[in-house]
């Protein structure tokens, strides 16, 4: 996770400025919705980054735990989320609750509660290089999700 280290955490957003958020957030929320994790459903973000998703699922009422290995990145998000508490726009607009932004690895972590769904979007999955570390974080994913949880991810292959 070194490349996230400093620098480049401060320009990442801009590196992503053409990302399409909004439609991918349109389709995360059709498929928990097919699924049953609506709105006021705890949700994890797996490698959460600078919160760009976890912002944008909050406001549509989730309760957003995000986890990333970089801290630089958890660094931006959170400074993110006080400069819109500061302006008294609420991220969660149905329960007022803030984003949780916690500094882990995928491969093994444990949060305090179970979540409904999980989600990993841009990539965060493509850096596990190797079948131990992928099946570590499934696992990992999988022990932090409620029964019959879901776990919804993008994966680029070779």
């Amino acid at each position: 996770m070194a490349q996230y280290k400093s620098y480049f955490s401060t320009i990442y957003d801009r590196m992503m400025d053409d990302i399409p958020y909004e439609e991918w957030k349109g389709y995360l929320l059709l498929l928990m919705r097919r699924y049953g994790v609506t709105p006021g459903s705890k949700l994890l973000e797996v490698g959460c980054g600078t919160g760009n998703m976890s912002e944008k699922l909050a406001a549509e009422g989730y309760e957003v735990t995000g986890i990333d290995l970089s801290e630089d990145m958890l660094e931006i998000a959170r400074a993110k989320q006080e400069s819109h508490a500061g302006s008294g726009r609420n991220l969660n607009s149905e329960e007022g609750s803030p984003i949780i932004y916690l500094h882990a690895d995928m491969r093994s972590f444990a949060l305090p509660e179970k979540q409904a769904a999980a989600i990993s979007v841009g990539d965060s999955m493509n850096y596990l290089l190797t079948l131990e570390d992928f099946t570590a974080a499934l696992t990992a994913i999988h022990s932090n999700l409620e029964p019959n949880g879901i776990f919804i991810f993008d994966l680029k292959t070779e």
